[in-house]
């Protein structure tokens, strides 16, 4: 018992004199341009990833334009390689002689 109690009253030491360093070290202001530093690195970051979102986002929508052109060009061309029942019909009744 005596082997836990020592072991758990070195950590509680350990733990007491660690948060008075960073207590001292966040109160002494040395910490404050290495946070400014990380936040402003993130922020660089960030605008760097709403960049490259941005131009994925129009290369994509580029592709998507371009593809609905292309599928709309083959049924074009099908509707005039193709007539109707009914253009058929008034070509016929065109071509014939008047009577």
């Amino acid at each position: 018992m005596a082997l836990h109690l020592r072991y758990l009253t070195t950590a509680a030491a350990g733990s007491a004199l660690l948060g008075l360093a960073a207590y001292a070290v966040f109160k002494s202001g040395a910490l404050r341009p290495v946070l400014v530093g990380t936040i402003r690195g993130g922020m660089k970051a960030a605008d760097w990833i709403g960049d490259k979102a941005a131009c994925v986002k129009q290369g994509v929508a580029d592709m998507v334009t371009e593809a609905r052109a292309v599928q709309q060009k083959p049924a074009a061309k099908a509707a005039v390689a193709r007539p109707t029942a009914k253009a058929k019909a008034s070509a016929k009744s065109a071509s014939s002689p008047a009577a």
